[in-house]
């Protein structure tokens, strides 16, 4: 029993219509671009917001876009970060009696094995501040796997309950950068885009080249921060040198290069 009506929706009575929840997503597209500010939406989430209390509407919920700055967003709403196969896909607005906490996230497949894993039910991730610290064992630990988390969970600042969802395995993470964990034994999480096997640690570029060659790669991938034609040419000119057939990974710490493979090739 589903009736459809095609009308801009500020001529729209919900106070006659009297729905329990409405759900609205506005485009975020504007002359062919991606736009992501709450009044250059088509039409705007900030009048549509005003437009549904104004009639009385208590819950409802608004899709806004992922690449917004949380600090922009309602702050009476749940912000909930909605992520596709590792990737970051738009941002829930909940109202009312929907808001279940400050701030949460929920990852999705599309079921074609693109990089996400489905979240469970129970397996979301959900706080009421996004700027908690990362409590680690004191001591070295030895980094055996390198852990990138779902880019959606480093945009909503949720690492730490990322982190915490690891249970008894918390002991053995530790953070590394922003969007990378890393273990002393093999972990498995539906908060984790990709893991990695690390091979080998070293300290100067002026080394690597040799290194790949023992462990016969032949493309490597770099990561760090890194101007994209300083990428480009660096690439180039590791690979250049390269006779092997495996790919692998180059993370830029701040003080040693790790060499690491892809366990689950994406």
């Amino acid at each position: 029993n589903i009736e459809f009506s095609c009308a801009d929706c500020f001529t729209v009575d919900l106070k006659k219509i009297r729905p329990d929840i409405v759900f609205a997503d506005p485009s975020r597209r504007f002359n062919g671009l991606r736009v992501k500010a709450l009044d250059e939406t088509g039409p705007s989430t900030l009048r549509l917001i005003e437009f549904i209390k104004g009639h009385g509407v208590r819950d409802f919920c608004i899709e806004a876009s992922a690449a917004i700055d949380l600090e922009e967003l309602p702050e009476e709403c749940e912000k909930e970060m909605i992520s596709l196969d590792g990737e970051p896909n738009c941002i829930s607005l909940y109202f009312g009696s929907l808001k279940k906490s400050e701030y949460s996230f929920t990852g999705l497949s599309n079921g074609q094995g693109g990089a996400g894993k489905f979240v469970p039910e129970g397996h979301r991730l959900e706080c009421d501040s996004n700027n908690g610290k990362i409590e680690t064992v004191q001591g070295k630990m030895m980094l055996k796997y390198i852990h990138e988390l779902d880019e959606g969970i480093v945009r909503m600042g949720m690492q730490k309950q990322a982190h915490d969802s690891l249970g008894g395995l918390r002991e053995k993470t530790f953070p590394l950068t922003e969007g990378l964990f890393g273990s002393s034994q093999k972990l498995e999480s539906p908060f984790f885009r990709n893991s990695f096997k690390v091979l080998s640690e070293i300290r100067g570029l002026e080394n690597v080249v040799e290194k790949l060659r023992k462990l016969k790669a032949g493309k490597v991938v770099l990561r760090g921060r890194f101007a994209e034609q300083e990428q480009l040419q660096l690439k180039e000119n590791i690979e250049e040198k390269l006779e092997g057939k495996r790919k692998l990974h180059l993370f830029f710490m701040a003080e040693k290069i790790i060499i690491a493979e892809n366990m689950e090739f994406r």
